[in-house]
């Protein structure tokens, strides 16, 4: 491999080998659903429902970047109840590494600013929506044991 290769291969490596430090956010209404929002299309995983969420800035903890995510996405206020699990997943061009968190709506009505579209979702029609594979490694926690998101908001 000459030298001007090896160049042009680093970014591509780099961007590999680089991991996101993200929140994702498994908001609960009183009726027990939870709030999924659509990815436009166009972008990366474009059409995909996911739970609201994003990437935590440099200084910022996981738990106010829940808070920071759910204001900007869907104009949310929320309270955090729980902190689930981290899921790490590689997707193709990139990696992440995701804090996933239980919270509460505290106020609110939801005004959608970067996702295409929302729906309140209960657990036992979630497998209708298509989500990306890093979602799939937590939805079977909420799936397995419901009453783990009861817990949560009676744990405060």
């Amino acid at each position: 491999m000459s030298e001007a290769d090896n160049k042009r291969s680093e970014p591509r490596e780099a961007a590999r080998s680089a991991t996101a430090n993200v929140v994702c956010l498994v908001l609960l209404n009183a009726d027990g659903a939870v709030l999924a929002t659509q990815r436009p299309e166009g972008k990366s995983l474009g059409g995909f429902w996911e739970f609201p969420g994003g990437k935590i800035q440099d200084g910022e903890t996981a738990e106010a970047a829940c808070v920071r995510e759910m204001k900007e996405e869907v104009n949310l206020t929320v309270r955090i109840d729980l902190h689930l699990c981290r899921v790490r997943h590689a997707y193709t061009h990139f990696r992440i590494s995701a804090d996933v968190f239980v919270c509460r709506l505290t106020k609110g009505r939801i005004r959608l600013n970067g996702p295409e579209d929302h729906r309140w979702i209960s657990l036992k029609e979630i497998h209708r929506f298509p989500f990306p594979k890093a979602n799939h490694k937590f939805i079977p926690l909420l799936l397995k044991d419901p009453d783990i998101l009861r817990q949560a908001d009676a744990a405060l």
